[in-house]
């Protein structure tokens, strides 16, 4: 997996985003579908469309040890994003924090070394390790979409899953 694609995965693993995770098959709406008399069956010898995914640990594993990278670890540039609903600079520099966890505040070894940051009317939550959630930098989560407004629901949980903090 190259960087930008597992960048993204932790991303969305952070997020709790399922559909975000650039693993997950996109489906074409039905309009987008080819009649069945102009689907031509794969051939045999052609190779697989997907390539394999990486297992993911069994449920008896060490949960407190990460099993990957739980956010941007030491050796890996920043990446820049931008808040997709206009310009701003605070939703930009939001955006681009909350993309780049460094690695050590996510990761975690129970339930109790984490917590989850909410905001934008609770639409956003986001899981980071307790001895990280004071910082400056965390203070803002990324911007939503203006036009969402609250989100129903209870607060949302964080766990320790793999060794990294997670929503619930």
């Amino acid at each position: 997996m190259d960087a930008d694609v597992s960048r993204r995965v932790a991303l969305a693993a952070f997020i709790g985003c399922v559909a975000c995770d650039p693993r997950t098959p996109a489906t074409a709406p039905a309009s987008a579908v080819s009649p069945p008399s102009v689907v031509e069956a794969p051939r045999s010898d052609a190779p697989p469309l997907v390539a394999a995914m990486p297992q993911s640990a069994p449920p008896s594993a060490d949960p407190s040890r990460p099993t990957a990278a739980c956010g941007r670890l030491p050796n890996e540039p920043v990446h820049a994003e931008r808040w997709p609903y206009g310009k701003d600079a605070a939703c930009d520099r939001a955006a681009t924090v909350w993309a780049n966890v460094p690695h050590e505040d996510r990761a975690c070894r129970t339930d109790e070394d984490c917590t989850v940051v909410s905001g934008d009317g609770n639409c956003i939550n986001l899981a980071i390790a307790k001895r990280a959630a004071s910082r400056p930098e965390y203070a803002q989560t990324p911007c939503g979409n203006p036009a969402s407004g609250a989100c129903p629901g209870g607060r949302a949980t964080a766990r320790c899953q793999a060794g990294c903090c997670a929503v619930r």
